[in-house]
């Protein structure tokens, strides 16, 4: 058996992979763990549990690949002091600023190498199983060799990774293949997004899809302004007008751009009309950023596949747009397109692209985290002193209790690799009455009233409620609820209509599955609430102890984990 280990992180969101001849077995991010959101440390947790799922040592490990190679942040330099010369209105002083802000990074390169030393020395494996693989090809590995495409065009934006922040690939048979779209910091529209994020009140690591939400509550009516801090070029890139931003203490906006969309949200001041506005513009201006990169690449190759990578590509209501363009055959989104996956990315680029090996198995699951049985669950429920039930079909227990309007938190198999709750370590509640969405805000997730809550659908009702039929198993897409059914399912109808989708199929998640065909059949609505397991700040929920301490302080009515029913009255 050949063991290919893969690791990400270091800066956030580190994560650790494990392949078995090729084959993906198992996955999980640090923060799961160590219950730090967004853990950045180096996953010792994750390599750990990698191993064990497979009962095998660091030993046994054929290769390890690392998700970034040694810094192209000289190259980034280079770029801006081009530019700089180039271009008359940078100033010396911004100059100085890029050379800070590399500084910074240098520094961030040194604790990366320091800690791999760290860990050679730790566990005193050969230097020779030690591969390093550049962050957007690792990106774009983990799309389209965890897709079913022969072949397809990949679509790579992040923040920054090694220098870049969008690139284009060809992905064919079972090789990736970097095309001419390629743009380097400091030209990114995700950066754009992330500071608009903090401008709107919110953190720029994690709460983009805050803006995603908010959204739907303005119209678009800043776009022509936010349009003028980007230039659309005929090669399908980007660039910026450099006079808005500024690398004074990092990447930020400059004067300029506060003269004319004001000064940013305050932690207490109310999200009203402007700032919605300002999500909507934005949101906008990212949807046709996209767009010019996607059809480019369609364009250049006549390739008609797509898969979308980088944190980006978590963004569902543009890529349910992309999907109504009718622009693209398919569309493939991994589960963790973020830095999380990049563990996964460079096992697969080691695998199939270093060793030459053919692609062996098709994403279709995201379960790949910590399982925990019957037996220790209960060990946990009686070392606590708690009263529980024993059920014999926790789907069938679970549909009666939703549909009698208890809100549930749901416990069941491994756990979910990447950010979305999936079924495994899901809360749970009726979609039927729109007052569900106040009572879990106020009294569980202690959340921003604007977030829409997700629809859980059975695949083959998706149809029937949605206004395109796609297949959705990741929760990657939003689309429109059509107008006669909203009413229906009011829970997770958001203001515009959309909802932001999970489809169920009985091969993917049977005890999910048969939990809402249960709720259909007492029902007759195929559709469940479900939303991340956990409280707000707190990574979802990994162990019974985690899932345990989250319902006893939250307002959940009951708890199903395992086969054991716990209920508060």
């Amino acid at each position: 058996m050949y063991y290919t280990l893969g690791i990400g992180g270091f800066s956030h969101d580190s994560s650790a992979a494990l392949l078995e001849d090729g084959k993906l077995a198992a996955a999980v991010q640090e923060e799961r763990l160590s219950r730090i959101k967004h853990e950045g440390g180096f996953p010792y947790k994750s390599i750990n549990y990698c191993l064990d799922s497979a009962g095998i040592k660091l030993d046994d490990v054929s290769a390890v690949a690392f998700y970034a190679k040694k810094s192209n942040w000289d190259k980034v330099l280079f770029t801006l002091a081009k530019d700089s010369v180039l271009n008359p209105i940078y100033s010396i002083s911004h100059i100085r600023n890029v050379a800070v802000g590399f500084g910074r990074r240098l520094y961030m390169s040194a604790q990366f190498r320091a800690e791999y030393e760290r860990f050679l020395v730790k566990t005193k494996l050969d230097r020779s199983k030690f591969h390093f693989y550049d962050h957007h090809s690792c990106h774009a590995a983990s799309a389209f060799l965890c897709s079913k495409y022969d072949n397809a065009i990949i679509l790579c934006i992040d923040s920054v990774g090694d220098g870049k922040t969008t690139s284009g690939w060809i992905g064919r048979g079972n090789s990736i293949i970097p095309v001419d779209l390629k743009i380097r910091y400091p030209h990114s529209i995700a950066k754009i997004y992330a500071k608009i994020t903090e401008f709107l009140g919110f953190h720029s690591l994690g709460d983009e899809y805050k803006v995603m939400g908010l959204a739907a509550y303005g119209k678009p009516s800043r776009i022509e302004e936010l349009r003028k801090l980007v230039r659309f070029l005929p090669n399908g890139e980007i660039k910026l007008d450099m006079n808005y931003f500024t690398y004074h203490d990092g990447y930020g906006f400059s004067s300029k751009f506060y003269d004319v969309f004001g000064l940013p949200r305050g932690n207490n001041t109310p999200v009203d009309g402007n700032y919605a506005d300002i999500a909507a513009s934005i949101q906008a201006l990212f949807e046709e950023v996209v767009m010019h990169h996607a059809l480019y690449l369609k364009k250049s190759t006549g390739i008609r596949n797509l898969c979308l990578c980088g944190g980006t590509a978590l963004n569902s209501k543009c890529n349910g747009k992309l999907v109504l363009t009718g622009e693209f055959d398919n569309i493939f989104i991994p589960p963790a397109a973020s830095d999380l996956g990049t563990s996964i990315g460079a096992a697969l680029l080691h695998w199939n692209q270093k060793l030459n090996k053919p692609r062996s198995f098709v994403l279709e699951t995201d379960a790949l985290g910590p399982r925990y049985d019957d037996p220790f669950i209960k060990s946990e429920l009686e070392k606590y002193n708690l009263k529980y039930v024993e059920t014999e079909d926790p789907s069938i227990a679970a549909a009666k209790l939703i549909s009698k309007g208890r809100i549930i938190g749901w416990f069941q198999g491994r756990m979910e690799f990447g950010p979305r709750a999936l079924g495994y370590r899901s809360i749970l509640a009726d979609t039927r009455k729109a007052e569900i969405k106040n009572k879990i805000n106020s009294t569980i997730k202690f959340r921003e009233e604007f977030r829409p809550f997700a629809p859980s659908i059975l695949r083959e009702c998706v149809k029937d409620y949605f206004e395109k039929d796609i297949n959705c198993p990741f929760m990657t897409f939003t689309l429109m609820i059509k107008p006669d059914r909203q009413s229906e399912i009011q829970g997770v109808c958001h203001v515009d209509g959309s909802g932001r989708l999970q489809s169920v199929a009985e091969n993917e998640n049977p005890a999910y599955y048969r939990l809402i065909k249960e709720f259909h059949k007492i029902t007759g609505v195929p559709v469940v609430l479900n939303t991340s397991f956990n409280l707000a700040g707190e990574p979802i929920v990994c162990s019974p102890y985690d899932a345990i301490r989250t319902f006893f302080t939250s307002g959940m009515n009951d708890l199903i984990i395992g086969k054991y029913i716990l209920s508060k009255d």
